[in-house]
């Protein structure tokens, strides 16, 4: 909820909870069972948040069976700079930023402006998995 209101306001949450008295943590620990939420793109694509709310930044583990394609995505061009950096767990994913595209294997990674049109597509027999870290935490 408070993700939403943030992205209604155009602030982060770390603006929104400034000069709270909320207390203050050094390290948070989320077990595999008590993730912050799970996005479902379509039957064949999902990603789970790892991150804590609190931090400015967002880790996604992202799934995609095979054929695997969520929607474009597109990050805000007038909010400053937002930015990806994907690394491939295991399987072969494409990854096109505008209109550009990355052949990526399992070990393989990539940075990218994330304000650019871009999609993540499973080009593997298997299923394909990727960290996906977010700069800054944008939904």
């Amino acid at each position: 909820s408070l993700a939403q209101i943030c992205l209604a306001l155009g602030i982060s949450l770390k603006e929104l909870k400034e000069g709270t008295e909320e207390d203050i943590q050094y390290a948070i620990l989320i077990k595999k069972n008590r993730r912050e939420g799970k996005y479902t793109y379509n039957p064949r694509s999902w990603a789970e948040i790892l991150s804590p709310s609190q931090a400015n930044f967002m880790v996604l583990e992202l799934h995609l069976e095979t054929g695997g394609k969520p929607d474009i995505e597109k990050d805000p061009e007038n909010s400053g700079i937002f930015e990806k950096w994907l690394y491939v767990l295991r399987g072969k994913i494409v990854v096109t930023v505008a209109n550009k595209q990355f052949r990526l294997s399992k070990g393989d990674s990539l940075y990218f402006d994330s304000r650019k049109p871009h999609f993540f597509e499973s080009k593997s027999e298997a299923a394909a998995q990727c960290i996906i870290i977010q700069n800054p935490r944008h939904i």
